[in-house]
């Protein structure tokens, strides 16, 4: 199976940091700090929409490589696959796809 397939091409948004004050502000700063905080409440939706799409995305690419993992292995129509799925991620899932799909492939001859 070809792990990359599964592989985000998306960039993640950069992340978003609140603007703070410091204790010790000065009015200057106080007008720095409206500004920016202005900016960053701007920022916000935009943000948090392409966070969205980066998770549609990657759960898309989730269930396609668990689909596609269970034909491979025909498993697709087993009662018990998704027990298998779920006790493979909880063991892969650290080191990635490619662990997850050895831990699927492992576990998969309990099922045939």
């Amino acid at each position: 199976m070809d792990i990359k397939k599964y592989k985000n091409k998306m960039q993640y948004p950069e992340v978003l940091r609140r603007p703070h004050l410091n204790h010790t502000h000065s009015s200057e700063k106080v007008i720095q700090y409206a500004e920016d905080l202005k900016k960053y409440e701007d920022s916000l939706p935009k943000y948090q929409e392409e966070k969205q799409k980066y998770r549609v995305e990657e759960n898309r690419l989730y269930d396609l490589f668990k689909q596609d993992a269970f034909e491979e292995l025909a498993i697709e129509k087993h009662p018990k696959k998704d027990i298998l799925w779920s006790i493979a991620w909880e063991r892969g899932h650290d080191g990635g796809l490619q662990n997850v799909w050895a831990e699927v492939q492992e576990l998969s001859e309990l099922l045939t």
